[in-house]
C-alpha cells in the first residue's frame, strides 16, 4: 500500500491482503490478539510451548523457528492442514529481521491513524481489492479502506484465517482476486 501511495502512477489496482488497515493500532491489537490465542487455544500442548518460547530471553534460531511455525497453524482456516502449512513457510528457515520489525512498526504507529493517511488513500484513483478472513485480524480493519479508495471490494463470506491465500480459502481468494482485477489476473 505505501508503494501505491508514494508511486500511484506505476500501479493500476492494489490487492489488499490480510493487513491491519489504516487506523490506529489501538483499533485492532487486541481483538487480534485473543482470537489469535482462541486459536492456538485448539492444541493446549501447542499453545504452552509458543508461551515457554516467547516467554523468556531472546530465543535460538531453531527456538525462533518452532515459534513460528507453532503460531502460524492459527492463520490458516484449512484447520486439517494448517501445521503442515505453517511448516512449509517455515522451511528454509531464514531468521526474523528483528531490527526491520521494529522499524517498520514503529513507522506504521506513526503513520496509522492519521487524517494524512486516510486523504492519501481517499485520493488513491485505483481499484482496490481488500481481501482477508474474519478470524484473521477483526473485520473492522478494511475500516479506513472500505471508505477510502474507489471500487472497492471484500471478497467472499469472510470467513477465511489471515491467509486467505493458502489452504482451504485459497480457490476463492484467487477467483475474488481474479475478479477485482479483471481479465488476465
Amino acid at each position: 500500500m505505501s508503494y501505491a501511495l508514494a508511486y500511484p502512477e506505476r500501479v493500476s489496482a492494489l490487492v489488499y491482503v490480510a493487513g491491519t488497515g489504516i487506523g490506529p493500532e489501538a483499533d485492532w491489537r487486541t481483538e487480534f490478539e485473543d482470537n489469535l490465542l482462541a486459536r492456538l487455544g485448539e492444541h493446549p500442548e501447542r499453545l504452552t510451548r509458543r508461551r515457554e518460547l516467547t516467554g523468556g530471553p531472546r530465543r535460538t534460531a531453531e527456538e525462533e523457528r518452532e515459534g513460528a511455525a507453532l503460531q502460524w497453524p492459527s492463520e490458516f482456516e484449512d484447520r486439517e492442514r494448517a501445521l503442515e502449512h505453517a511448516e512449509r513457510m517455515a522451511t528454509p528457515w531464514f531468521g526474523s529481521n528483528v531490527e526491520c520489525h521494529r522499524v517498520l512498526n514503529a513507522e506504521a504507529r506513526s503513520l496509522c491513524g492519521t487524517p494524512a493517511l486516510e486523504a492519501a488513500c481517499q485520493a488513491l484513483d485505483v481499484p482496490v481489492l481488500i481481501a482477508d478472513g474474519a478470524r484473521g485480524h477483526p473485520a473492522a480493519l478494511g475500516g479506513g479502506l472500505t471508505g477510502a479508495g474507489p471500487a472497492v471490494r471484500v471478497p467472499g463470506d469472510g470467513a477465511g484465517g489471515r491467509s486467505p491465500a493458502v489452504g482451504g480459502g485459497s480457490a476463492g481468494f484467487r477467483e475474488a482476486a481474479a475478479a477485482g482485477l479483471g481479465p488476465g489476473a
